[in-house]
């Protein structure tokens, strides 16, 4: 899996974008397209809105291709969202999972230790087993 990552920060909060593990599910362009904004470079505007409206979005990421941090010099010390194990059958998509979990191959070694990921259910992915959004092509 490719391991490209982008930090994005206000001095308060950094963002880190994953692009290898997005599902284009676009959830953060449709709930804060000031921040998220695919046709312009950079795609994320770090000060397009206040920090916690941020940390929201990034928080229904439902791969944690986004995900962020508290700068030290912040005085907001939150972590991230932790939620209890879920699934999550996406219509005419990926399957989602968030929790705690390691997924391991057919030769017993481990592919990725993750809290959130989406899975391939049209088989059409070219990162199987997970989703990169072949879906809707099909």
């Amino acid at each position: 899996m490719d391991k490209v990552e982008k930090e994005y920060t206000n001095g308060e909060v950094t963002v880190v974008w994953k692009p290898s593990l997005c599902d284009h599910s676009a959830v953060c362009i449709s709930e804060l397209p000031n921040v998220f904004d695919t046709i312009k470079r950079p795609w994320i505007n770090i000060n397009g809105a206040p920090t916690n409206a941020i940390k929201r979005v990034v928080d229904l990421c439902p791969t944690r291709a986004l995900t962020w941090y508290a700068n030290k010099k912040s005085k907001d010390l939150t972590k991230q969202n932790e939620n209890a194990t879920e699934i999550t059958l996406v219509k005419d998509g990926p399957i989602r999972l968030s929790g705690n979990f390691k997924i391991i191959d057919e030769n017993g070694n481990s592919i990725t230790c993750a809290d959130k990921i989406s899975i391939c259910r049209c088989t059409k992915s070219k990162k199987l087993p997970f989703c990169d959004g072949s879906h809707r092509e099909l």
